[in-house]
């Protein structure tokens, strides 16, 4: 049964650090977090979704950070290989703030993107809350800047060696 997360200093206080860091050891490690871009023709313009997503083909490492944070758990099976992948998604906007606050001290790789994220969200908060259109509030400047900065975090770069 996943936990429904309110934030607050008591109530952050009631999960586990040792769990926490070993979820943000998840994210860092088999996880993705990002800003997709959701084309539209029904509207005029883009929209950016917010995502946190884990994949593994491990499923209890995904259930136990499913039991502690909730969010939505898929399971798809990779065309050129045999094994199911578990993955864990967090796209709701709410959630992902108080997922991103929970695990942002303990995140080493992707803690950049984390924060940018959350950046996003709570400048996206503060438009919705004074738009009449609130859900397609326009996407200013400093979202712009953050979408590309997050692009360069999540570019695939190899360097040699």
């Amino acid at each position: 049964m996943s936990k429904q997360l309110t934030f607050g200093f008591y109530e952050q206080n009631k999960y586990n650090p040792v769990d926490l860091a070993y979820i943000a050891g998840l994210v860092d490690g088999e996880g993705h977090i990002g800003l997709t871009m959701n084309n539209s023709k029904a509207r005029s313009g883009s929209t950016w979704t917010p995502r946190l997503q884990v994949g593994m083909c491990e499923k209890d490492g995904i259930v136990f950070m499913r039991n502690v944070l909730g969010g939505k758990l898929r399971t798809y099976k990779q065309k050129s290989q045999e094994h199911i992948v578990y993955r864990l998604e967090y796209s709701n906007r709410n959630n992902m703030m108080k997922v991103l606050r929970l695990l942002i001290p303990y995140l080493k790789v992707k803690k950049g993107q984390a924060e940018l994220v959350l950046a996003f969200l709570e400048i996206r908060e503060k438009k919705i809350m004074l738009s009449r259109n609130s859900r397609y509030a326009y996407y200013g400047h400093e979202e712009i800047d953050i979408y590309n900065q997050l692009k360069g975090l999540n570019s695939r770069k190899y360097e040699n060696s």
